[in-house]
């Protein structure tokens, strides 16, 4: 085999990779578009319910005997479930949440000693000479 040969071998080799490797890439960028809009959808619904039922509460009526309410419910009940076929391996309501901060030690006051005064130096005038009068 030629130099030439295991090069060009090396490089479609290469290029064969960087293709399938896309074609995950590109399967991956798809399934999370596809949870971002679901999840979208769930977030609309949601707000939706709790304008139901502030309102219905605020009537001192009962949201679970509410026909909309419910059918909100049920339409969410549906998204969760497509979420979890699309999102396989987290759980429903799993959040990352950031480790808590560790007190940092405080520092200790030191007294920092006042500055010497320098005492003032005295002006001294320099007398002028002058050249010799020709």
């Amino acid at each position: 085999m030629s130099f030439w040969d295991r090069i060009k071998e090396d490089v479609f080799g290469g290029f064969d990779a960087v293709r399938k490797r896309a074609g995950v890439l590109t399967e991956e960028g798809k399934r999370r578009y596809r949870a971002f809009e679901l999840k979208s959808r769930a977030h609309r619904l949601m707000s939706e319910l709790g304008g139901r039922t502030y309102t219905l509460l605020r009537e001192s009526k009962d949201p679970r005997e509410d026909a909309t309410a419910m059918s909100l419910v049920e339409r969410l009940k549906k998204l969760e479930s497509q979420i979890g076929v699309v999102e396989p391996g987290k759980p429903k309501a799993a959040r990352k949440r950031a480790a808590p901060k560790k007190a940092r030690p405080r520092k200790k006051a030191v007294k920092k000693a006042a500055p010497k005064k320098r005492a003032a130096r005295k002006k001294t005038t320099r007398k002028k000479t002058s050249s010799p009068p020709e």
